[in-house]
């Protein structure tokens, strides 16, 4: 009799701690306080993300972003290339155009470090023999 009865409260504890176990477990950052990256991986699938129905990049109409060139005046160097041959049929061009594109490059020069180096020079005392480092 006694042993069913301990088997039956082991059974209930048992139960209760597969019980906190799983919802331990079932914590996420939708049902709880705690941050999207403790998460578990493949919570959040591609699949639920909703497709907006649009093509990638930029779309027709939109303000285009770029950086502003440096006036010509600023440039160390710059180079002009002219095609020697026509793309669709390959006959030789000539001429100037008035209004290139220009594209610029902007290389940053290498980072040189500055070293210092601070000589401690150590004396020792006539009087009581005491070395003491500067």
């Amino acid at each position: 009799m006694q042993g069913i009865k301990k088997l039956e409260q082991q059974s209930g504890e048992l139960q209760e701690a597969h019980q906190q176990l799983l919802e331990r477990i079932n914590k996420t950052s939708k049902n709880s306080s705690s941050p999207p990256s403790t998460d578990p991986p493949g919570f959040r699938t591609k699949s639920t993300l909703k497709k907006s129905g649009k093509k990638r990049g930029g779309q027709l109409g939109h303000e285009g972003k770029s950086r502003d060139l440096y006036p010509v005046e600023k440039c160390s160097e710059s180079y002009d290339h002219h095609p020697p041959t026509c793309a669709g049929c390959g006959f030789g061009l000539s001429g100037e155009d008035t209004n290139p594109y220009r594209h610029q490059i902007v290389e940053i020069p290498p980072i040189e470090p500055i070293v210092i180096e601070h000589r401690l020079h150590q004396l020792t005392c006539s009087q009581c023999g005491t070395q003491t480092r500067g």
